[in-house]
């Protein structure tokens, strides 16, 4: 269900800035390879998400203007920026999912494979309901895997992208689901995948609904 939030242009503006924080606190939270989120180490990759995720915003308000494959390889360069030894652009390396022998997209036919991924996602999946099209979308980029690095950070940024631009609230994949979440997303179990996005869709606009049904005075940063 679209939300109300998007009628107050001040609200909304809040709610975005205050979403990306969120957004990016829970990313590194999400990755025990990061340590420590309080490291200072963490600080220039948060501020990164943040840079990256903004872009994504701006690009969602903009009238006619789709979201292209340079603007999500412009995303994965900024979210890998302070990665070492990781390259720009798309995996050049690897068959398997990290150290699975799950498959994933050869280096070379990963442009190919993202340029029908984002056709499929205008033409043929385009009537389908929003969450069952973009949970379509977020399996098989999983499943692509396009990057060496920040897949997972550069697909759930998309997906907060594609559900802002149809004026729906983007979400995040708390940590109580996340587990559930990523053996789904190993396993392709797109069902999952799709209960998940609904619930923590759910809760948030349930958590959007009592904070516009206080008082402006007594708004805190809850959402």
């Amino acid at each position: 269900m679209k939300s109300n939030i998007f009628e107050n242009k001040e609200l909304l503006k809040e709610y975005l800035e205050l979403y990306i924080s969120r957004f990016t606190h829970s990313s590194l939270s999400l990755n025990p390879t990061f340590g420590d989120i309080d490291d200072a180490k963490n600080i220039f990759r948060l501020q990164d998400q943040a840079i990256a995720l903004k872009k994504l915003f701006q690009i969602a308000f903009q009238e006619n203007r789709d979201l292209t494959e340079e603007d999500i390889i412009e995303v994965a360069n900024t979210v890998n920026k302070n990665s070492m030894y990781i390259s720009n652009g798309y995996r050049k390396i690897g068959h398997t999912f990290a150290d699975t022998e799950k498959p994933i997209a050869s280096p070379e036919t990963i442009p190919l494979e993202m340029k029908k991924l984002l056709y499929l996602y205008k033409t043929e999946w385009k009537d389908l309901p929003l969450l069952e099209k973009v949970t379509k979308f977020h399996m098989r980029f999983f499943q692509i895997h396009p990057f060496e690095d920040g897949n997972g950070r550069t697909a759930r940024m998309i997906l907060s992208f594609q559900l802002l631009r149809e004026g729906y609230l983007p979400f995040i994949i708390t940590k109580d689901k996340f587990k559930e979440y990523h053996e789904a997303l190993y396993y392709d179990k797109e069902e999952v995948i799709l209960k998940i996005f609904k619930e923590q869709l759910a809760k948030e606009e349930q958590a959007v609904r009592n904070c516009l049904a206080e008082p402006e005075e007594e708004r805190g940063p809850k959402l």
